[in-house]
């Protein structure tokens, strides 16, 4: 019904780093309905980079946080000149509803975020989620209506040549041999409520060294360094420390190396996924109800059935059992030491 007047299309998702990853297979969806269409995308600068090398995408434009509301005016004002037919705005605050108020497409589609539910669910333990959706389905869902449909294939982020090679370089330079088995850990959350404790990833890695003599590779952005080189200092078999030292694209290439890769509920999980790589995943006060579980991923999930979870959506927040974060410190090395194991085995 839509579909031959739609020529222009616009997404909005500002953030964040797992977020924006969760957006691609709408992305590639709507290039599969609208093969010939202007797709574009809004998102805050500092993850541009994810979607900069994505062939489905016409235009990526960034948003600076720091431009304040004068730059969202600008850069609406330079969106208006596009004429856009569609914009589909999957973040739904207060930027975004002004994005689209302000550039004036013809139609605009909205996801289901489920607060109300979400709300009952944190605040009064009451369930009223009929079924799980993943968050990429809800994506879709979104714009159904134009014919749009689910292709089954998962995440995707696209690293070039030039990435691949700066992470092969390095990796050389560490001496990591072709036939070396090569373990990605995550082991820093951006909200405290999330990080399994840094003592359990290093009992973790220094199992995985005894038994596999696996070379672990440290992945983490800038403001995680110090952590994860304490944990570093302590693991053997020369540790890899990639943390704070690769971009978001070089961070995915890295992970095309890992047998497996360990980490908390935190984006370097979805972008693990998209790059295929097998995961072993630890969620804390989080459940799978709000829908960011590993999609369509070959992933293990391992939590601890409290009746206190979920306490929050986001990570965010106190643990409400005396601050004991029973949730991730009930996870025990040896669980997930035997999910490692066992991921490792359908590998080889």
């Amino acid at each position: 019904m839509y579909n031959r007047h739609i020529q222009n299309i616009v997404i909005i998702r500002f953030s964040s780093f797992g977020d924006i990853i969760l957006t691609t297979p709408l992305i590639r969806a709507l290039r599969t309905n609208f093969p010939e269409a202007r797709i574009d995308f809004i998102v805050k600068q500092e993850f541009a980079e994810l979607l900069q090398t994505n062939p489905h995408l016409t235009t990526v434009y960034p948003y600076r946080k720091e431009s304040g509301g004068r730059g969202l005016l600008l850069l609406a004002k330079q969106l208006r000149r596009n004429h856009y037919d569609l914009c589909v705005d999957i973040h739904t605050n207060f930027r975004s509803y002004l994005v689209r108020c302000l550039i004036r497409p013809t139609y605009t589609t909205t996801w289901t975020k489920h607060l109300l539910k979400r709300l009952l669910l944190v605040k009064a333990g009451i369930n009223r989620y009929s079924r799980i959706i993943q968050v990429p389905d809800r994506y879709l869902n979104s714009v159904a209506s134009f014919g749009v449909v689910n292709d089954g294939q998962g995440l995707e982020i696209f690293p070039t040549l030039q990435h691949e090679t700066r992470v092969q370089a390095i990796l050389e330079q560490e001496h990591l041999a072709e036939q070396n088995l090569a373990i990605g850990f995550g082991t820093v959350a951006a909200h405290p409520l999330k990080q399994w404790p840094l003592e359990k990833f290093l009992q973790l890695g220094q199992q995985l060294v005894q038994r596999h003599q696996a070379r672990i590779l440290l992945f983490g952005g800038p403001a995680d360094v110090d952590q994860v080189r304490e944990i570093a200092k302590h693991l053997p078999n020369n540790p890899i420390m990639l943390c704070g030292k690769l971009s978001l694209l070089e961070s995915a290439s890295a992970l095309k190396r890992c047998a497996v890769f360990v980490g908390n509920d935190t984006g370097m999980v979805h972008l693990a996924a998209a790059m295929k790589c097998p995961i072993v995943v630890l969620f804390g006060p989080t459940v799978e109800e709000f829908g960011f579980y590993p999609y369509t991923a070959n992933a293990v999930v391992i939590s601890t059935p409290l009746p206190c979870r979920p306490c929050t959506h986001t990570g965010k927040g106190r643990c409400k059992i005396q601050e004991t974060h029973a949730c991730m410190e009930r996870i025990e090395v040896e669980e997930v030491m035997t999910a490692v194991e066992e991921k490792l085995q359908s590998v080889v």
